[in-house]
C-alpha cells in the first residue's frame, strides 16, 4: 500500500501506475503500481528527520561530485562525510502546471567555493505501448532534471553535475542489468573494490548480482555507448529501467566518494549502480554532463526515462530480449 506520508503528494497517472511528486519530501519522486509504493521509502524517518543524512528514497536529485576537490559531501575543514541542508532538507514547491517541482538551494564545495542553484524537476508520464504486447503492467515516466547556477562560476572553482538517484528495497534474488558495449573501461570499478564473479557479461548485455556484506558500486562509461541500466527483482515480479533520452553538452566528470587520483575528469560514468548492504537497498543512478560555456561552469541538465514492468519472468524476458536487445542469458 502507499504510505498515508505520501497522501498530499501530487499523483499523475501513468500506464497502469502513478507518479507522485512530493515537494515536503526534498522533492522526491515515487511511483506505485497496483496500489504498492515500487520505490523505497523510509517512512519514519520521513515522518521524524533526523539531525544527520534523512536518506528516504524515491527518486532523488543530487549534485555531483561526491569526492574529489570538488566534493559537495565533504566540507573544506577536512570534517566527515555529509548531505549539505539544499538536498538534505530544504522542501520544493510545486511548479504552476503541477507537473514538477522547483526549489533554490546553496552548495559549497571542497573548495569552499559557494554557489546559489536552482534545483528542477519536471515529470511527463509515457505510454508503454510495447507493454501489452506481453502482458505485463506498466509505469513510465520522462523527468528532466536540472541544477542550475543563478550566477555562473570559474570551471576551475566549481563544477556540478546533475545526479539522479532512483533507491529500491534489497529483496532476495534481486540484480542490476545494463546494455553496453564490451570495450576496455566500459565498467567503472573505482569504487569500492571489484565485484569479481558477482558481475556477469553477455556481448553487450550484463547482470551484476547483488548482496553479501560489502557495499558495491560499478559506473558505466559514456565511451561504451550504454543503452540502459536497470533491475530485476523476481520477488516482486518487477522490471526496473532507466536511460537518459538526452542531456545538455558538456564535460563528464568522476563522481566518485574518492579522492579522484587521476582528477576529476578521469571517469565519464552516464550511469551507475549502488548496493548499500546495511541499509538494504540498491540504487540506480544517471548521471549528466557539466555546462561549460567560456570557462563557466552554469549548470548540468539531463532527461531520463523509468520503465517499471510487471509481469512473470518469462514475460519480463520476453520483453527484454525483444525490446531493449537484453541477453537474459545472464539470468540465470
Amino acid at each position: 500500500m502507499i504510505p498515508e506520508i505520501l497522501n498530499r503528494a501530487i499523483r499523475i497517472p501513468s500506464g497502469d501506475g502513478t507518479i507522485l511528486l512530493s515537494p515536503a519530501l526534498q522533492g522526491r519522486i515515487f511511483a506505485a503500481m497496483e496500489g504498492e509504493l515500487l520505490h523505497r521509502l523510509d517512512v519514519p524517518l520521513a515522518e521524524h528527520p533526523s539531525e544527520g543524512f534523512n536518506n528516504l528514497g524515491g527518486n532523488s536529485l543530487w549534485p555531483a561530485p561526491e569526492g574529489g576537490p570538488f566534493a559537495f559531501n565533504y566540507p573544506s575543514n577536512g570534517g566527515p562525510w555529509h548531505v549539505q541542508d539544499g538536498i538534505n532538507r530544504v522542501p520544493a514547491e510545486l511548479l504552476p502546471d503541477g507537473r514538477g517541482m522547483q526549489k533554490k538551494i546553496s552548495l559549497e564545495n571542497r573548495k569552499s567555493v559557494v554557489a546559489e542553484l536552482i534545483h528542477r524537476r519536471q515529470i511527463f508520464p509515457c505510454d508503454a505501448p510495447r507493454a501489452a504486447r506481453y502482458g505485463v503492467k506498466s509505469c513510465v515516466y520522462r523527468a528532466l532534471d536540472s541544477l542550475e547556477l543563478v550566477r555562473p562560476l570559474p570551471a576551475e572553482d566549481f563544477l556540478v553535475s546533475a545526479w539522479s538517484l532512483e533507491q529500491f528495497d534489497l529483496t532476495p534474488g534481486a540484480f542490476a542489468i545494463g546494455t553496453a558495449d564490451p570495450v576496455p573501461g566500459a565498467v567503472n570499478c573505482d569504487f569500492y573494490g571489484d565485484p569479481g564473479e558477482k558481475l556477469v557479461r553477455k556481448g553487450r548485455s550484463f547482470g551484476l548480482m547483488f548482496g553479501g556484506p560489502d557495499r558495491l558500486q560499478i559506473g558505466i562509461s559514456e565511451k561504451a555507448a550504454p543503452g540502459f541500466i536497470g533491475a530485476c527483482v523476481p520477488e516482486k515480479n518487477l522490471l526496473i529501467l532507466r536511460r537518459i533520452r538526452r542531456a545538455d553538452a558538456g564535460r563528464r566528470i568522476n563522481f566518485a566518494d574518492n579522492e579522484q587520483p587521476n582528477g576529476v575528469y578521469s571517469a565519464d560514468d552516464m550511469y551507475s549502480v549502488f548496493y548499500g548492504p546495511d541499509a538494504r537497498f540498491f540504487e540506480v543512478e544517471t548521471l549528466a554532463p557539466v555546462r561549460i560555456a567560456g570557462g563557466f561552469t552554469t549548470g548540468s541538465a539531463m532527461e531520463t526515462e523509468t520503465h517499471f514492468y510487471r509481469g512473470s519472468k518469462q514475460q519480463i524476458c520476453d520483453l527484454l530480449t525483444n525490446e531493449f536487445n537484453f541477453n537474459t542469458e545472464v539470468w540465470k
